[in-house]
């Protein structure tokens, strides 16, 4: 049986050259994505990598609480802290974490390629024929591959809401629906110490034999 993924990267055109040939591509970052509006006023995820927990009552948060594990990569060397979290009613606690992040979509469709177009510039899309494979040869370049912690993909899923009552942990294949949930959104995502701000370009000629060009 083929258990391969196949995603599909829409992408303006000027860049489809680089990618296809060379495999130049970028890895955004979640601190990026958080802003509503960068520089040229294309659209961010507040939300992204975002958990909001109302933590009423008393948590004793030690090295095996989700709320340390979670946070693991942004912590200093050493033991991990024992914290106690005494909470009022009312009380929320809001996460974030960063992380460099790929992200591509399950489908390709007429009408997702033209809102792609409409609201990213995205005009061009190039199919990856085998998903977990284009991350794992990402996650090998030497730029990453000495600081990172984790590579993982899966497909998003898209929740009512990033609050939550009990905190299970941060989960970085969760996303708001709504205003995102159009996209069918598969990621990569690649844990680094220290966590990553900016985005990196990076060329990885190995995942070049993946790629064809769509439309």
């Amino acid at each position: 049986m083929n258990s391969k993924i196949v995603a599909y990267k829409f992408m303006s055109s000027e860049h489809v050259n680089g990618f296809m040939t060379k495999g130049i591509l970028k890895l955004a970052t979640a601190h990026e994505l958080r802003k509503l509006e960068d520089e040229v006023g294309r659209r961010g995820d507040e939300n992204e990598l975002r958990q909001v927990w109302d933590a009423e009552g008393t948590h004793h948060l030690d090295k095996t609480h989700p709320v340390v594990t979670g946070l693991a990569g942004s912590l200093p060397p050493g033991p991990a802290p024992k914290v106690i979290l005494q909470a009022g009613k009312n009380t929320v606690v809001n996460f974030t974490w960063d992380a460099f992040l790929y992200c591509a979509s399950i489908e390709h469709t007429p009408e997702l390629a033209a809102r792609m177009k409409a609201e990213f510039d995205a005009d061009t899309c190039v199919k990856i024929s085998d998903f977990a494979e284009f991350v794992r040869l990402i996650s090998l370049h030497p730029e990453l591959a000495s600081n990172l912690r984790r590579a993982a993909v899966a497909q998003v899923q898209y929740v009512p809401s990033k609050r939550a009552r009990k905190f299970e942990g941060l989960n970085p294949f969760e996303k708001e629906a709504g205003d995102y949930s159009w996209q069918k959104e598969i990621r990569g995502v690649f844990e680094m110490t220290p966590t990553p701000k900016v985005s990196k370009l990076i060329a990885v000629p190995s995942v070049v034999h993946l790629l064809r060009r769509e439309t």
